[in-house]
């Protein structure tokens, strides 16, 4: 009986981190439009070239999607190895967490839904 409780824990696990990876994939291109977004306000205002923030769009799109996926990699392991502890779903609920304040903020600025 032990043996199916651990499957299903695990089953959860993996279907939570899974879960959490897809939505950071629809963050990774919030928080790009988000900058698009900011960036184009200093742009209208003169406050800067809208040439120099399309390099620095292309870059901060690199880098998010470089920490995405390390950020993925290291969760998938420390959930793996740390499968039902108390840990583990911390880790999870700080992830929730600011994944919903980035998909909070996106929805107030009306970018990428």
């Amino acid at each position: 009986m032990q043996a199916w409780r651990a499957r299903g824990v695990q089953a959860l696990v993996f279907a939570l981190w899974l879960l959490t990876a897809l939505v950071g994939l629809w963050e990774v291109r919030a928080l790009y439009e988000l900058f698009g977004w900011a960036y184009a306000h200093l742009v209208v205002r003169g406050l800067a070239d809208h040439r120099a923030g399309e390099a620095i769009g292309q870059a901060l799109l690199i880098l998010l999607a470089l920490a995405y996926l390390a950020f993925a990699i290291v969760t998938a392991e420390f959930r793996r190895a740390h499968c039902g502890k108390w840990v583990s779903w911390r880790v999870f609920g700080v992830t929730l967490a600011v994944q919903a304040a980035v998909a909070s903020l996106a929805l107030v600025t009306g970018t990428s839904i």
